[in-house]
Order: C-alpha cells, then sequence, then structure tokens
C-alpha cells in the first residue's frame, strides 16, 4: 500500500517529468501551426465585391474611454457554486478522515488540517479573477497568509527552523506547488489547462504502476517471464530488455492517449472543460495525500469516494442550477490584434477571455501568439492524431463546417468557450468577413499599428464597413499611430457598402479607444 511520502514522492516526479514533457508537445504544435498559417493554396473563392454609396457624414471623432458601456456580468458566485459547494464538502469529509486518526485532539491540529484541505479553494478564485489584478493581490496575499500560519505552526510543532520548513514543503508540495509555478511562470501557464493534466495522470499512472509491480515479485516475473518466451519463440530473446523498456513506453503512451479520449469525449458532451479538467487532477491528488496523512486502512478507497463525491456533489448542484445561467442576449466577442504582439496578445487574451466567460462565446483568428493560450484537448487530440488539417479553414466547404461546429452554448459550469478559426496567409480575409457578421462585439488590439499593418488595416475597414462603431472599441497604447488610423478610417468611411450599419449614424456616435498604457492598465476597463 503506497505511503504518503512515497505519493508525494510521486507527484513531485510526475511534475518534473510532465512540464518538459506538456512543453515539447506545446513547442511541436506551435510549430505546426504557424507552418499552416504561413502557407499558401490555391483557395480561389473571392469576396464579392460590395456595392458602395457614399457617405455624407463626416467621420465621427475617436474618443478614450474607461469601460465597455455595455451592461456586464462580473464573475458569478451563482455560477460558481458547484464547483467551491463540491471542493469544500469533499474536503470537509477529507479533513475527517485525515483528522479521525490523530492521537491529540487540539482546535489548532483541526484547523490546520481544514487550511490544508481547502488551500486550493484560493486558487480557483484566484484564476476566476484573471482579468482583475487587483482582486488576484488579495487572494495571493491570502494564499501567503495561509502558508505562513501554517509555516509558524508547523515550526512551534516541530521546535526547528529547518524542520518547520521541512514539513511545510512536506505537505504543501503537492498542488500548491503546481499552482504556484503557474502563477510565476508563464511557461508553464500556458501549458496547465490542456497540456499537463492528461500527461500528469499518465506518468503518475505510469510510475505507480512501475512501483506496484516492481513490490510484486510474483507479478513481475509473470509478466517478464511471459514476455521473454514470446521473445524467445520469435528469435529476439538477446533484446528482452529493449522489447520490455519499448512496452512499458507504449503502455504510457497508451494511458495518455485514452485519457485524451476520455477526457475529449467530456469536452465534446460539455460536461468538462479545461478548468474542470485541471481541478479535476489538482483536487485528485490533493485529497489523496490530505486522506492519506491520517487514513491508514482502505486510504485508496477513501481517496476514490471522497473524489466521487466531489463530482457528484458537482454535477448535482450543476443540473439543479443551470437554468439560473442562461442570459436572454448572450453577447459574443470577436478578438482581433496586431499578430506581432506575441506575448503582449497573450497576456490581454488572458484577461478577456476570464472577463467574457459569462457573456458568450469568445471567436478569434488562431495564430502562433495565442496557440498554447487557447490550446484545448480536442486540438491536442486531433495534432496527435495527425487530424488538425480538418481545422483548418482552406476552402469553402472546410469554413462551412467549421462555423457549423462554434459552440455558442455554456459549458456546464456556465462558462462560454473561445472559438478559434484556423486560416493561412489566403482564406483569413474570407473568415474574417463571416466573422464579422456573426458577432455581437469587437474588441481589437492595435498596440503598436502602424502604415505597415496592412492585415489589421484590412480587418478594421471591415469593421468600419459591417460593424456598428458602437460595437467597436480599439485598445491603443503609445506605439499606436493614431493620426494613421484617423486617415485610414476617414478613407473607409467616404463610401460604405449598402446597408451597412454605419449609414447615418447618429451625430453623437464615436470610435472608442482604451488607452492601455495608462496608470491601470486594463484595470477598469475590465472591472
Amino acid at each position: 500500500m503506497p505511503t504518503f511520502s512515497l505519493l508525494l514522492a510521486f507527484f513531485v516526479v510526475s511534475l518534473v517529468l510532465s512540464i518538459p514533457l506538456a512543453y515539447l508537445l506545446v513547442a511541436l504544435f506551435k510549430y505546426s501551426i504557424e507552418k499552416k498559417i504561413n502557407s499558401y493554396n490555391d483557395f480561389n473563392d473571392p469576396i464579392p465585391d460590395a456595392q458602395l454609396e457614399k457617405n455624407h457624414q463626416s467621420l465621427p471623432c475617436f474618443v478614450r474611454v474607461e469601460k465597455i458601456p455595455i451592461a456586464i456580468t462580473g464573475v458569478s458566485l451563482l455560477r460558481e457554486l458547484p464547483m467551491v459547494a463540491a471542493l469544500i464538502i469533499s474536503g470537509l469529509l477529507a479533513n475527517y478522515l485525515s483528522f479521525r486518526a490523530t492521537i491529540n485532539f487540539s482546535t489548532g491540529v483541526y484547523l490546520f488540517y481544514l487550511m490544508l484541505v481547502l488551500f486550493p479553494i484560493i486558487y480557483y478564485f484566484y484564476f476566476l479573477f484573471e482579468h482583475q489584478l487587483r482582486k488576484r493581490k488579495q487572494l495571493l496575499t491570502i494564499a501567503v497568509m495561509v502558508l505562513l500560519i501554517c509555516a509558524v505552526y508547523v515550526f512551534v510543532q516541530s521546535g526547528g527552523v529547518l524542520a518547520g520548513m521541512g514539513g511545510l514543503l512536506y505537505l504543501y508540495g503537492g498542488s500548491s506547488l503546481l499552482f504556484m509555478l503557474g502563477i510565476f511562470f508563464g511557461r508553464i501557464r500556458e501549458i496547465i489547462y490542456a497540456m499537463l493534466p492528461p500527461l500528469y495522470f499518465a506518468v503518475a499512472g505510469f510510475s505507480l504502476l512501475a512501483n506496484n509491480l516492481s513490490a510484486n515479485d510474483a507479478a513481475l516475473h509473470t509478466i517478464v517471464n511471459s514476455v521473454f518466451d514470446v521473445l524467445r519463440l520469435v528469435g529476439l530473446a538477446q533484446h528482452s530488455h529493449t522489447v520490455i523498456m519499448v512496452l512499458f513506453y507504449s503502455l504510457f503512451t497508451a494511458v495518455f492517449v485514452a485519457l485524451l479520449f476520455l477526457a475529449r469525449y467530456g469536452f465534446i458532451k460539455k460536461i468538462i472543460n479545461n478548468t474542470i479538467f485541471l481541478f479535476d487532477v489538482l483536487w485528485f491528488f490533493h485529497l489523496s495525500f490530505v486522506i492519506s496523512l491520517g487514513e491508514r486502512s482502505h486510504f485508496l478507497l477513501w481517496i476514490l469516494a471522497t473524489f466521487f463525491l466531489y463530482k457528484i456533489t458537482f454535477y448535482a448542484l450543476a443540473f439543479l442550477l443551470k437554468n439560473n445561467w442562461k442570459i436572454e442576449h448572450k453577447k459574443s466577442l470577436l478578438v482581433l490584434r496586431v499578430f506581432s504582439l506575441n506575448k503582449e496578445s497573450a497576456f490581454l487574451f488572458r484577461r478577456l477571455r476570464s472577463f467574457w466567460r459569462y457573456q458568450g462565446p469568445i471567436h478569434l483568428i488562431a495564430g502562433y501568439d495565442l496557440t498554447a493560450t487557447t490550446i484545448d484537448v480536442d486540438d491536442l487530440l486531433m495534432f496527435i492524431s495527425g487530424r488538425m488539417k480538418t481545422r483548418f479553414n482552406l476552402s469553402s466547404s472546410l469554413i462551412t463546417k467549421n462555423f457549423e461546429k462554434h459552440d455558442e452554448l455554456p459549458d456546464v459550469n456556465g462558462h462560454y468557450r473561445v472559438n478559434e478559426m484556423y486560416c493561412n496567409n489566403v482564406t483569413w480575409k474570407t473568415v474574417i468577413d463571416k466573422l464579422v457578421k456573426k458577432v455581437d462585439f469587437v474588441i481589437m488590439d492595435i498596440r503598436s499599428f502602424s502604415r505597415k499593418n496592412n492585415g489589421c488595416a484590412h480587418e478594421i475597414k471591415e469593421l468600419i464597413y459591417k460593424m456598428p462603431i458602437s460595437a467597436i472599441c480599439f485598445v491603443i497604447d503609445k506605439r499606436t499611430d493614431i493620426n494613421f488610423l484617423q486617415e485610414f478610417a476617414a478613407d473607409a468611411w467616404k463610401e460604405l457598402p449598402v446597408g451597412s450599419p454605419n449609414l447615418n449614424v447618429p451625430e453623437n456616435s464615436f470610435f472608442m479607444m482604451y488607452d492601455y498604457s495608462s496608470e491601470n492598465g486594463l484595470g477598469k476597463f475590465l472591472s
């Protein structure tokens, strides 16, 4: 039976192995996407030229705003109630199972165990408030305070600094380590949602299997001897070590792919998403550590039972409350940007995604700058199976099929998803034309926009032609060439397509701009 120390070792070793493997998969995925995006094909379905009519109105002003002037639903505690309640209820059971084996009863011990169990809930809210830096700092402060309280308690109980720090690492070296890595290291944060959970489960499962086999001589001999007998029959007995290693790695790969298929099924059925998947993995291992602290007999069964309680509580409450998540008029968002911003685009998009998760679906043209930020289980499995080419809009039929696959409904936890459209250097204009007609609001990141950004200039023209200017907001900074933006917009404004929503706009209409270089960054904008 695995001990707590052994489980902790498996967690750390699995984490150390999973992070580079996940990062390698992300790098391969990004390379494949970038290569395809920069390609050309013989796509020949041009956008028909629109009939233009002269626009007699003068160009509306570009006005700096501090907030989007539309009704926005903030972080909904009601929508997060199923997950939070499931974490608390299963956490309390885990706390009881740990605490009941403690010999010296005291309030301090009980509170210590309770903080240990419920600590990941702080991180759950930390991820929810990704768009509000002030609240994230407050939550991080709370997390640090909890850690300090636990550190002082362990120090007092152990009677030494080294023993106290060792005890703290011993107790919090599980899920908290991964959370901290995700908070402070951007490259790990990119892979933490989609890549890390299946790899982590596969590595941990493989390690546990290897450990159990090594501890069971009879089972190990049976497996090895059976393999050796087969190899001897086919004349490969001299290569038995190599074959056995290949079989073990094949088993690891099979576990990984099986987990991906299982996760993809849940992903398609909308019973899991990246956030649920991540916290399922972390909570399972967190429960394993906590319960193994006190429960010595049948603790694996108790771990499974507690995790089952967590899932049942979550889905039961989600089912009961799902009618309260319906929005009469959900707002779909299109995010456009200057592709050369890379990490800046990824940081802004993560905050926009967190901000908009309760409003409606987000649409965007996928690019190598946001590949790691938007990747999900479905993308990963399509890539590994070699079917990613069907996600690329390289023909009229594929464009139609991929638009039909757009996910417009909320997940089981009330969060809306991101719909990426993969294009190349030929098809992106056709896709932009269709996306602009589909969405309710557009946020376009034009930081560093200048005369050399021809693609962005085309997108701005499309927005002026087809989107009400009240539904467009440009994100700018000191690098944005405002003069060129106004000149280009004025030229496009002279003639608009027949039926354009911007013909005969009210006199007080204006283009919205948010200055990202302001003191608050996106603080007020995403509040």
